[in-house]
């Protein structure tokens, strides 16, 4: 019985812990990087999107704030 407990909670936890959404810096445009932000909502994707484009592309605050910069990520974002 113990076995089986423990089946059904690694089961309810990776379903759980499942991405919803993706967003990729290919479908921003940016052929070059296989950078994949996913998240349970499209807020979290869009979040983590900024930050590797602060980090990685070395944008500023408002650029990736913008509002075009933000709908293209809404634009762009899949459900997975």
């Amino acid at each position: 019985m113990q076995l089986l407990d423990l089946l059904h909670y690694m089961l309810f936890t990776v379903s759980q812990n499942k991405m919803e959404y993706q967003l990729s810096c290919e479908d921003m445009g940016m052929e070059d990087c296989d950078f994949v932000a996913t998240g349970k909502t499209q807020k979290e994707v869009i979040a983590n999107m900024q930050k590797h484009h602060k980090t990685v592309y070395k944008m500023s605050k408002d650029e990736v704030n913008s509002k075009e910069m933000v709908k293209m990520m809404k634009d762009n974002i899949q459900k997975i």
